[in-house]
Formats: structure tokens, C-alpha cells, sequence
């Protein structure tokens, strides 16, 4: 075994303390911290004080993040922004903060204790914890629920390069994103093919919010927003369907 590549045993440790990586980035995330990095480097002190925070508590985590690349801990104890913690920012594209904030808040993280339920019985992780399917819960909660269509943006701004480079939008007069959340992989398509107009579709709670957006990306005046349920009925308003991490939550 060389010098460069760790024994077995460490590597597995490193595994098991994943949810402590985990956890610790969100905390970073749920405080708005890179964002408050982002004016200038800053020591444990100051940002516990303009996070309501318990200093040393939050000290021994920002020591953690460094070590995997998210942020810099300087000679004279400030910290300070990395590549990685950029990403962290609220203000930046293809920000990750919310989807680091879904991730490892109290709803999505508690449904991982409930893994082996899953495995011996073959319900849901999420049911058994919260005695409801996803999007039950998302539906009941609209602070959740808004913060998932927040999270399903970050997720797809990564992936819209490659969706436009790789496939012929341009022959298509309508493009029909089902379950399109927000609406960022639709203004992605439609920025990258100039002639083409796209309609938006999902839950009425979800289009609501997609005005925003649209217009940030200079879409809106070729986007129709239609409400509705894929399982009911999709409109017959086009003619190419997009479908992005979708199918994956239904069976056959």
C-alpha cells in the first residue's frame, strides 16, 4: 500500500463520520455564514455575534470545514471564503446554499434514521419518520415545501451545460418542462435556443413562484406558466417534453 493512499480502515472512518461533515456544512448554510464571509474575512467571535451563535460551539465547526476545503482558517484566526464556499453564498449562480440547507435540515436528515425500516419492511424512509409521503409533508409545510423548489434550482443549475450542449432544442417550436419546479432548466433551454418557447408546469403552490426567476433570466415573456397534476392530465401544448429527477419518485 503507498504513502499516498490510506489504509481501509480509514477510509471506512471517514465514511461513518460523513453525517458529521454533513451536518456541519448545513450549519455553515442554515447561518448564512459564507454570506457573511463574503464582506470580509471574519474571526469565530464576530460571526457568532452577528449569527446569535454559542462562540466556541460554533468555532470548532468552522475548524472541521477547512479541512475539506470549505473555508480558510488564517494565521490570525479569521476565515475566510474557498472555491468551495462560494458556493455556499446566496447571492452567486449555481449557489448550493439551499440545497445544503434542504439536505440537512430536520425533515430530510431524520428520514435516514429510518433507512432499515425501509430495507426490512419496504415502505418509506420519509413515512415512517414523519407519517406522510414527500410531497404530503411538502404540501402541509409551505416554508419546506418552498425551500425544496429553492433546492431543485441549485440542483439543476450544475447540469443545464451539459442538457443544452448535448441535445437539438432548436428544431422544436414549444418545449413542455413536467414538474419543472422554477423554471431554471427551462430558461437554460430557452436562452440557448433564441427561437423556441417553453411552458412551465407544476403544482399551482409551485408555479406561484416562478414569476421571479423567469423574469431574472430573461425568460418570462416566452414562458407559459400552466398548473396542474402530471398525474391527472400534462397539457398538449407542445412538442418536446422535458422530465429532469422525475420519474425516479414514481413506480411503474
Amino acid at each position: 500500500m503507498s504513502a499516498e493512499t490510506p489504509p481501509p480502515a480509514a477510509v471506512l472512518m471517514q465514511m461513518l463520520f460523513g453525517p458529521t461533515l454533513q451536518q456541519s456544512i448545513y450549519v455553515a448554510a442554515e447561518l448564512g455564514i459564507a454570506d457573511l464571509l463574503a464582506e470580509n474575512p471574519q474571526t469565530a467571535a464576530e460571526l457568532a455575534s452577528r449569527t446569535a451563535t454559542h462562540e466556541p460551539s460554533l468555532y470548532r465547526v468552522l475548524r472541521l470545514l477547512p479541512s475539506i476545503g470549505i473555508f480558510a482558517e488564517r494565521s490570525d484566526r479569521n476565515f475566510e471564503l474557498t472555491p468551495m464556499a462560494m458556493l455556499l453564498r446566496s447571492d452567486v449562480p449555481g449557489s448550493m446554499r439551499d440545497i445544503t440547507r434542504m439536505m440537512g435540515g430536520e425533515w430530510h436528515w431524520r428520514m435516514y434514521g429510518e433507512l432499515m425500516h425501509s430495507v426490512r419492511a419496504g415502505g418509506t424512509a420519509i413515512g415512517k419518520a414523519h407519517g406522510m409521503e414527500p410531497f404530503e409533508l411538502l404540501a402541509e409545510d409551505p416554508e419546506a415545501g418552498e425551500l425544496f423548489n429553492r433546492a431543485m434550482t441549485s440542483n439543476s443549475w450544475a447540469v443545464i451545460p451539459a442538457v443544452v450542449a448535448s441535445y437539438d432544442f432548436s428544431r422544436f417550436n414549444t418545449v413542455l418542462d413536467v414538474a419543472g419546479g422554477h423554471g431554471i432548466l427551462l430558461a437554460g433551454i430557452l436562452k440557448a435556443n433564441p427561437q423556441v418557447r417553453g411552458v412551465l408546469f407544476d403544482l399551482p403552490s409551485v408555479i406561484e413562484g416562478a414569476g421571479a426567476l423567469l423574469t431574472s433570466e430573461g425568460v418570462s415573456d416566452r414562458v407559459e406558466r400552466v398548473s396542474g397534476d402530471f398525474f391527472r392530465s400534462i397539457p398538449a401544448a407542445a412538442d418536446a417534453y422535458v422530465l429532469k429527477h422525475i420519474l425516479h419518485d414514481w413506480d411503474d
